[in-house]
């Protein structure tokens, strides 16, 4: 994000202007919960037999 001064030409107080910057990330979250990546995970998880974790429950109780 970057900014730039700005004075008002009505009242010539200096105002601040915040122009946003495209961001090439995002669709991050998109990318990242898409069913196919989320497939592609469950199948290491389920080569490599993925233990418990702190909830306890094994990947032999999902589906």
């Amino acid at each position: 994000m970057s900014s730039h001064n700005t004075e008002n030409s009505n009242e010539g107080v200096n105002m601040r202007r915040v122009t946003e910057t495209p961001n090439p990330d995002g669709y991050l979250l998109e990318r990242i919960l898409s069913r196919e990546n989320m497939q592609q995970a469950w199948k290491r998880v389920k080569a490599n037999k993925g233990a418990p974790g702190v909830d306890k429950i094994s990947i032999e109780v999902c589906p």
